[in-house]
């Protein structure tokens, strides 16, 4: 008698929350198995994609008005790639840490010409108005009900498996 192997990469077919929710059930062999604790171990899985992952596909930029020294970063900022002046040419501001901004420009006005991240905030030295361009880190956008799909369950469905999985 001969044998044939299928591949069977399920998680090639996961596309929606919902069939990551069978696939974990499937996996689990428990098909009644709690949504809520598979809800939970999703993000768990998804704190740990942004605590590691950084990514094309993560990367965005906005831009943002700038009318005093801090002003607030989107809610799904993780870390910063650059802040800088769309002008011919763009301007690079100057990255500094809070302490250190504070110390050179003293609250001074003027043009902005460097930037600090501090509390979820982009502060600028010298204090002034301007429109700058921020190229960021965004976080990977959870799955909810609401939002069942997102890149990193498109592209990497085993990954969301996974995390699902050991993070349960």
């Amino acid at each position: 008698m001969t044998s044939i192997a299928f591949p069977s990469d399920t998680a090639s077919y996961i596309t929606t929350l919902t069939q990551l929710v069978e696939e974990v059930r499937d996996e689990m062999d428990d098909s009644g198995f709690d949504l809520d604790r598979i809800y939970r171990a999703l993000g768990r899985a998804e704190a740990m994609f942004n605590r590691e992952l950084r990514v094309p596909q993560m990367e965005t930029e906005i831009d943002i008005a700038v009318t005093q020294e801090g002003t607030d970063l989107p809610q799904d900022f993780l870390a910063l790639r650059a802040v800088y002046q769309e002008g011919a040419p763009d301007r690079t501001l100057k990255s500094y840490s809070p302490a250190g901004i504070r110390e050179l420009y003293q609250g001074r006005s003027g043009t902005p010409e460097a930037y600090a991240i501090e509390n979820r905030r982009v502060i600028v030295g010298p204090v002034g108005t301007a429109s700058l361009t921020v190229l960021y880190y965004a976080k990977v956008p959870p799955l909810t009900d609401n939002n069942p799909t997102n890149w990193l369950l498109t592209k990497h469905p085993n990954v969301y498996l996974y995390g699902a999985l050991v993070s349960g």
